[in-house]
């Protein structure tokens, strides 16, 4: 490839040819030098520096197309995006297209290179169409997503609902699945999640929302330091949980149940909060008089509270009496 690269330069002038080096860096530095850098090693203006550019852009062009390995090259680039719907992102693109090939195909023009914005990472594409077709499809499936949220994060059906906008564009999943690697609209959490970017469960920001995510995927009640632990285990990103930090913000939201020393569940668990003699209080009011044991177990099922704790509270004969069967009930007032 870089005698192909060779002969498509060979006739430029020196200068041109070391400004097209700069700029598209054959060396995989892509846009490293600015225009202004080079005009001040030349000792020429930056807009001097952007003519002498233009100019061994267009002399290139005409070299690739009358050019057969360079033509084939394109050729083959199309062909290979046209397999995958008309897309691919650049750092898979790249792999197969690198450095002096990549240019080839910027400067004849069949193929195009988009810049990463605010919605798309860097991709290749073939033409409008193709992006018509993705910008659809993508716009298709968010949809089906948002309307959907609890089933694709606590049932795990993004493939389901996947599947289905993929058909209904007459796509195969692996086209859909090439169109969604593109967008930075979609994510996965490091559990293997896949969902909208813009959802807590597929990248959280705070502690709360990783640890929330983290009990979630352990479905046990965890210690606020071993929540820590995962949650710097899962790499999330580059931010470091403190074992203090998640204590201090978790006792304050009510999504989460301290349910032990220093133990914390879901509410959405069936974990509620109290002192041990509450939760008995609540769950004979809930399920009539028991005995012992099994008030023991019912607790035991919700939080940590150790057997001991559980039957010196039942003891207590100013909330709780016993029955001349030997269950526990709460004492009426």
């Amino acid at each position: 490839m870089q005698m192909l690269l060779k002969r498509l330069l060979s006739g430029l002038t020196d200068k041109q040819r070391e400004i097209l080096t700069a700029r598209y860096g054959f060396n995989g530095r892509v846009g490293k030098i600015t225009l202004a850098a080079l005009g001040g090693k030349y000792g020429i203006t930056r807009e001097r520096v952007r003519q002498i550019e233009v100019a061994a852009l267009k002399s290139a062009a005409e070299a690739v197309n009358r050019d057969e390995e360079a033509k084939k090259v394109v050729a083959d680039a199309v062909s290979y995006l046209r397999s995958l719907g008309g897309v691919e992102i650049t750092d898979r693109f790249s792999l197969r297209f690198p450095g002096a090939a990549a240019f080839i195909l910027k400067v004849n023009g069949a193929v195009f290179h988009r810049d990463e914005d605010g919605e798309f990472h860097a991709f290749w594409h073939t033409d409008k169409n193709a992006m018509v077709r993705t910008r659809n499809f993508l716009k298709k499936l968010e949809v089906s997503l948002k309307d959907n949220k609890n089933e694709v994060i606590d049932k795990g059906k993004f493939g389901v609902l996947f599947a289905a906008a993929a058909k209904a564009h007459g796509l195969s999943e692996a086209v859909g699945l090439n169109y969604v690697s593109i967008s930075k609209r979609f994510g996965v959490n490091p559990y293997g999640d896949i969902g909208l970017s813009e959802w807590p469960e597929i990248y959280p920001k705070t502690v709360k929302e990783k640890a929330h995510i983290v009990l979630k995927k352990i479905v046990k009640p965890m210690h606020f330091s071993e929540i820590a632990e995962e949650i710097n285990k899962m790499n999330f990103n580059s931010k470091k949980a403190y074992a203090q930090t998640v204590h201090n913000e978790l006792i304050k939201d009510e999504r989460f149940v301290l349910v032990g020393r220093g133990m914390y569940g879901l509410a959405e668990y069936g974990h509620k909060p109290g002192i041990a003699k509450e939760v008995i209080r609540r769950i004979l009011k809930e399920k009539g008089p028991m005995r012992a044991n099994d008030v023991l177990l019912a607790v035991q099922s919700e939080r940590f509270f150790k057997p001991n704790t559980v039957f010196l509270n039942l003891q207590n004969k100013n909330f709780f009496e016993r029955t001349s069967d030997g269950k526990y009930r709460v004492k009426e007032v």
